[in-house]
């Protein structure tokens, strides 16, 4: 049977498989977990991967082939969690972690709040509803005490006025999707993809769902019962690290509620306790008492903004002294050369500090820095040596396949096979160690992640192209008995998309150098419309001039190749 989860909703996920993060961090993943609402199976969700957040936890079903309305990636929110219970197991009973939903839900979800004005209706008077009292009336808009007093007169506000108000003051958030009558644009190449793809078909990147679509919740299939809970969901775990698992879970639910709470300004933070009021505030004495908070209010705006116009005024007059030392300096003699040095080697170090602080700032660094950090670390913490596992660096399949995804995002927001269509394993090693800065991966590791984009089913593979070469001396001997041997110096892996072809490329290569009036393997690495690994070039020319296809020249600045013409000359 099928029903209508209210807490599970579809989550996103990006090219290589991995969620899409919606401002979050990850924590941890497990893999080989299954689904339950109650103690019922979702018949559909019994093979996967658990990905957990600050924010969300979200499953990944481990096939690729589904049917035609089943939504297999699925994302809870940590908000949505009450309490939540740790079950060891017994004999045949796997580990499950079992969480208890709220069962009431805001009416109000994915809105801004926002402060509201309001006037009262006895004395006219403008009072302001700050939005940490709008959240507790949209939270328990039942309860009489969370809606406020006029300052003035002390006469309580409305409730239909106030819930009218702060109905038309929230603003859910949206986002933009350009749709035409041929497709849906990519947000990233704009490039217009039918209406049933789910990733851009020229990049690669996410697409957004179809705008105007409302999320009403998720159909899920059960097994047969109309006696489930739906306020309980349970995690089932066919391999180890449950326990692991929970703790990591325990506490990012209650790091999600007190983030929440900190971000509705519903603690007590910084908070000064005013002394009660020795009057009552009503009346001229409730306008005094306004008035009197407005001036210090004003008082302290005023003072603050004298003293930093102070302090600019202090380095204004630091800068001016400093300008007329410089003046003085240049016109003075040379035996000052050396204060001059230093003062300008502090101002150059100044200088220098600024563009670079501009520049991180700019290329918003910081935050690039600290999501790498936190994408290595949970990964790291998957990095643990398995005797089960049949890779040759020895480490946890599940290491590898995250391993494997975070490398093809890596391919692909890089654009490296845009650049070239073929990179080696070698740039591949280099360029992304140093893109992540730490944790660094080793060759062995990086092999078998590669090797597993097939699997994966990626648009990208790991190729083998063997590395030819000869004496070019001798295809230009011009004695018959001499033989020309090749030799073959091993192979290069390198990784190219899936329908790449050595012989297309070799082809696609004789092109360029039939255009060109005599090149080198230096020329045809630098040319616009081909740009490869300076080795596999090498390579693939000498088995041209092997075939017969290509003419060399041996010359003082090195080897030239020419269209063989021979080939296509008509003899009389």
């Amino acid at each position: 049977m099928y029903y209508n989860s209210k807490y599970f909703k579809k989550a996103e996920l990006s090219s290589s498989g991995r969620p899409v993060q919606l401002g979050e961090t990850d924590i941890l993943i497990q893999d080989g977990v299954g689904l339950y609402q109650g103690n019922y199976k979702l018949i559909t969700h019994q093979d996967g991967r658990v990905y957990l957040s600050d924010k969300r936890l979200v499953y990944v079903h481990n096939s690729h082939i589904t049917k035609p309305g089943e939504s297999p990636n699925l994302a809870l929110d940590l908000l949505d969690v009450d309490s939540i219970e740790y079950y060891a197991g017994f004999l045949k009973s796997s580990p499950k972690i079992t969480l208890h939903m709220n069962k009431l839900k805001s009416h109000v979800t994915n809105v801004i709040l926002q402060d509201v004005s309001w006037a009262c209706p006895i004395c006219y008077f403008a009072n302001e509803l700050p939005k940490a009292q709008v959240g507790k009336i949209v939270s328990a808009p039942g309860n009489a005490s969370n809606f406020p007093k006029c300052r003035t007169c002390g006469v309580p506000a409305p409730a239909e006025l106030i819930l009218r108000l702060i109905e038309t003051s929230v603003s859910k958030p949206h986002e933009s999707h350009t749709v035409t009558g041929k497709g849906f644009q990519c947000d990233k190449c704009t490039f217009l993809n039918h209406p049933s793809m789910t990733n851009c078909e020229m990049c690669g990147h996410l697409l957004k769902e179809h705008p105007g679509v409302e999320d009403q919740g998720v159909n899920l299939q059960i097994e047969e019962s109309t006696d489930f809970d739906e306020f309980t969901i349970k995690i089932s775990f066919h391999k180890s690290g449950s326990k692991i698992f929970f703790d990591k879970l325990e506490s990012a639910v209650e790091m999600a509620k007190w983030n929440k709470l900190t971000e509705s300004d519903r603690i007590n933070r910084g908070v000064i306790n005013d002394e009660p009021p020795s009057v009552p505030q009503l009346g001229i004495h409730g306008l005094q008492a306004v008035t009197m908070k407005k001036n210090l209010e004003s008082s302290n705006l005023l003072n603050d903004s004298i003293q930093d116009l102070e302090n600019l005024m202090s380095k204004a007059k630091q800068l001016i002294g400093l300008s007329e030392t410089y003046q003085s300096l240049l016109m003075s003699s040379r035996s000052q050369t050396s204060k001059i040095d230093d003062n300008l080697k502090i101002l150059k170090e100044s200088k220098t500090t600024i563009k670079i602080l501009d520049s991180i700032i700019t290329t918003n660094e910081i935050s690039q820095a600290q999501k790498d950090k936190s994408k290595s670390n949970y990964l790291w913490s998957l990095r643990k040596p398995s005797v089960t596992d049949v890779n040759r660096s020895g480490y946890s399949e599940l290491y590898i396949d995250e391993l494997a995804r975070q490398i093809y995002e890596f391919i692909m927001n890089e654009n490296l096979l845009d650049r070239s269509s073929v990179v080696s394993m070698y740039e591949l090693y280099s360029m992304y160690n140093t893109a992540r800065g730490l944790s660094l991966v080793s060759p062995l590791e990086l092999y078998d992640a590669v090797k597993k984009f097939e699997t994966l089913r990626f648009n990208v593979r790991m190729f083998e192209i063997p590395l030819v070469s000869v004496n070019l001396s001798d295809l230009t001997s011009l004695s018959p008995a001499k033989k020309t041997e090749s030799r073959n110096d091993g192979k290069m892996y390198v990784i190219s998309r899936s329908d790449f072809s050595s012989s297309s490329t070799a082809n696609r290569l004789l092109e360029i150098i039939n255009t060109l009036d005599g090149v080198s393997v230096l020329g045809l690495q630098n040319h616009p419309g081909l740009s490869m690994n300076f080795m596999i070039l090498s390579s693939m020319v000498t088995q041209l001039c092997m075939d017969g296809k290509v003419c060399v020249d041996i010359r003082l600045e090195g080897a030239f190749f020419y269209k063989n013409e021979i080939l296509e000359f008509e003899w009389d």
